[in-house]
């Protein structure tokens, strides 16, 4: 996690990361006990973070697989963050895990969990951690119709979208008009559509949300 928040430079993360990565399988399967649903999700999150900045695959290929068993076992005991910030790991791993049939372990587990819980979240969670976590799904292209429905439930109507973060909303445009294009959605595209009008973003801007929160305007 230290690698992917600190932007480590690239020559010191090619002999870092597969010491690393070595280290991190190895304490998984010795000391299971010793990681929380928040040490699971970072981990991904991470993982993912650093194939977007182009370092070597390799390593995190050992680590995901290892990581989606602790997914699997805890994703009731992750709170929004942890979820959001997990699908979000994923999905930029993107097609680099798809061999491995990750995704397919992993996500439901995620989005079960995620419409389980949904009910109890915050304004705030829902605002920011429930358009990340479509988002990613989006990425992935991973259609969970329960919580596509629940978002557009939770967010359309009554001002709502006007208390929701640029990048979160930017990033349901894109999630609703060009992957989940469904004609049950057109209502909520609509005022979609009209919030990213009144906040004057470029077609540009709304696609590059797709990039996440952390590299949407790098």
């Amino acid at each position: 996690e230290a690698c992917a928040s600190c932007r480590i430079a690239d020559q010191h993360l090619q002999k870092l990361l597969p010491t690393l990565a070595g280290r991190v399988c190895e304490l998984l399967y010795l000391r299971p006990d010793d990681f929380a649903p928040r040490d699971i999700s970072n981990m991904i999150w991470a993982s993912g973070t650093l194939q977007a900045r182009g370092a070597p695959v390799e390593p995190l290929l050992d680590i995901v697989p290892a990581l989606s068993e602790f997914v699997v076992r805890l994703a009731d005991a992750m709170n929004p963050y942890d979820i959001a910030n997990a699908l979000l790991g994923i999905s930029l791993l993107g097609r680099e895990m798809a061999h491995l049939d990750v995704q397919h372990s992993l996500v439901p587990s995620l989005t079960t969990a995620l419409v389980k819980k949904l009910p109890q979240w915050s304004a705030k969670q829902i605002g920011l951690d429930l358009p990340q976590s479509v988002c990613a799904l989006a990425k992935l292209e991973y259609r969970d119709r329960p919580l596509l429905v629940a978002t557009a439930s939770c967010l359309n109507g009554e001002g709502k979208l006007k208390r929701i973060n640029d990048w979160s909303l930017c990033a349901l445009m894109w999630s609703y008009t060009e992957v989940f294009k469904n004609a049950e959605f057109d209502d909520f595209r609509e005022s979609l559509k009209a919030e990213v009008a009144s906040r004057g973003f470029s077609e540009e801007l709304v696609r590059r949300s797709q990039l996440g929160p952390d590299l949407w305007r790098s």
